[in-house]
């Protein structure tokens, strides 16, 4: 008589199961269903690497909250069509002395009376981290109980085996021990950062909404683009409110109400991502068309920039790595600011602007604190682009501050060990730019290439820079001007900015209508 496997599918039914409920996370579900389906297999054949060779006992599954972690694991122990236990590890915790221990073991021998099971550890930080390991009594006793259950697993002589999934947002402060191989040596980190990500969630949380006929899918994808550091628990508030002014315009009166992708769009205005902390992060309304007389500017931060993000498999192709960090320098007013938020506007990723002041502190030590924060948060709102405003005021170069505790010198070397161990090729998604009108001051360590590898300068305006402004700026103003009043402005603003140049027509404007309100055009005189 054929023996009746423990999980009733293959792989890729199973697969197929779990990405129904939770998407996003498709090679995540395929790679650690491929782990059990290894082990029932041996288990079903009673084979001889069964008894001869160590087990695989779990994996650890880390990432921010909000991303699906708790969600991805239920899912798979549930279509697993094997016997499961699901452990909230702070509900361990007891008051009287040894039933902490006791109630955790009991839940792992549940799992004898079944030849293969699935354990889920949620929040296993808890009772696992590095201070529990070296803290009171209590969390000493529960992780060394933890510990000896997890290694009493998948043993040679054992008669029934299981699969530990161990969850958690705070992997830095889960025990080493825990996390050797041998163990939960299998870690995966969940991570929305992708436009394609974000749709698999959204066609499963969005799947009762009503949408207009046949507009469901572009309203989804656009969504989707839109939704930059968005993670599974955003989108899905995000149509439950949706839903709930469907609820509201029902009560109104109207007739089977749709969601429209403008309903979508106000209510992504005002929707803050999980992971938007204290630095801010948008994607800037200004754009290349916005900014007068550099082209060539543009064209040489598209060549490097651009191509990092739209094109890099054709990168890639030709063996170029792209750029890890631009340094955009020049005179005051000319545009370097502007030109960053166009080039985040083009690259269509997400923009983390970063002033100095709030990196720098007082505190010793509490800056490279800061600074380690704002590259864990560029992680995990990748891809984005890095834009440091005023970099020469938080790299200067060292040796020339001196200070008792010499927190400059401290800072620009955190900087360069956490932009060291930022740049790596999982990190090819990310792009820093630094923007300054002093670049002599800077570090010149930070210069070198693998770091800025590009250096764009964005120069005072010209007369044929300044014409290209005039003229923009006229086109966006209703300024009334001649070709001769041009070219007499053109020359006498020779040592004037791009700032400077839009002032003098914002301050032509006003003065037309000082002199007349009902006036709908700055006319020469105003100039």
């Amino acid at each position: 008589m054929a023996r009746v496997p423990l999980v009733p599918w293959g792989a890729a039914e199973w697969i197929e199961r779990v990405t129904q409920r939770v998407g996003g996370h498709d090679d995540i579900v395929a790679s650690i269903i491929g782990d059990i389906l290894q082990l029932s297999r041996l288990v079903e054949e009673n084979s001889a690497p069964l008894h001869s060779v160590p087990l695989p006992r779990g994996c650890c599954i880390s990432g921010i909250p909000g991303t699906g972690k708790t969600a991805l694991a239920q899912a798979i122990a549930d279509t697993s069509g094997l016997h499961s236990v699901f452990v909230n590890c702070p509900d361990i915790f007891e008051s009287e002395e040894g039933h902490s221990e006791r109630r955790l073991q009991k839940l792992f021998k549940a799992c004898d009376s079944h030849p293969m099971s699935i354990i889920v550890l949620d929040e296993i930080d808890v009772i696992a981290s590095k201070s529990a390991a070296a803290g009171g009594e209590l969390e000493a006793k529960v992780y060394s109980t933890l510990i000896e259950l997890i290694d009493s697993l998948n043993a040679v002589d054992s008669t029934s085996f299981a699969m530990v999934i161990a969850l958690t947002s705070r992997k830095a402060s889960i025990d080493a021990k825990l996390l050797r191989s041998g163990r939960l040596d299998a870690h995966y980190e969940l991570r929305i950062k992708s436009p394609e990500q974000r749709y698999q969630v959204l066609t499963i949380v969005a799947k009762d909404l009503p949408f207009p006929p046949k507009e469901r899918e572009d309203i989804l994808q656009k969504v989707a683009r839109n939704a930059h550091g968005f993670v599974a628990t955003d989108l899905q508030n995000v149509c439950r409110e949706a839903a709930m002014q469907l609820v509201i315009r029902s009560e109104r009166g109207e007739q089977t109400p749709l969601v429209t992708m403008s309903d979508m769009q106000a209510i992504l205005s005002r929707s803050k991502p999980s992971n938007f902390t204290e630095f801010q992060m948008k994607i800037p309304d200004i754009t290349f068309n916005d900014l007068f007389g550099i082209t060539g500017v543009i064209k040489q931060l598209e060549a490097s920039v651009l191509m990092a993000f739209n094109q890099r498999k054709k990168l890639e192709d030709l063996g170029i790595a792209p750029s890890k960090g631009v340094l955009i320098y020049g005179p005051s007013g000319v545009g370097k600011t502007a030109l960053c938020s166009a080039l985040a506007n083009a690259a269509k990723v997400n923009v983390m602007r970063v002033e100095c002041g709030q990196l720098r502190s007082k505190v010793v030590g509490e800056s490279e604190v800061k600074i380690a924060r704002m590259f864990e948060q560029a992680r995990l709102s990748a891809p984005c682009i890095l834009f440091i405003d005023q970099i020469d005021i938080l790299l200067p170069q060292r040796g020339t501050v001196q200070t008792s505790e010499n927190s400059s010198d401290r800072i620009v070397t955190g900087f360069l060990t956490e932009m060291d161990g930022f740049f790596t090729k999982s990190r090819s998604d990310i792009l820093l730019v630094g923007v300054t009108n002093r670049p002599n001051l800077l570090d010149n360590a930070i210069l070198r290439p693998g770091r800025f590898d590009d250096h764009v300068y964005v120069p005072p305006p010209n007369d044929t820079i300044r014409t290209a402004i005039f003229q923009g700026l006229c086109r966006k103003m209703p300024i009334d001007i001649t070709p001769e009043q041009l070219a007499y402005l053109v020359r006498e603003t020779c040592d004037c900015s791009g700032a400077d140049l839009e002032s003098l027509c914002r301050e032509a404007a006003l003065l037309a209508l000082r002199q007349d309100m009902h006036s709908t055009r700055a006319i020469d005189a105003a100039f």
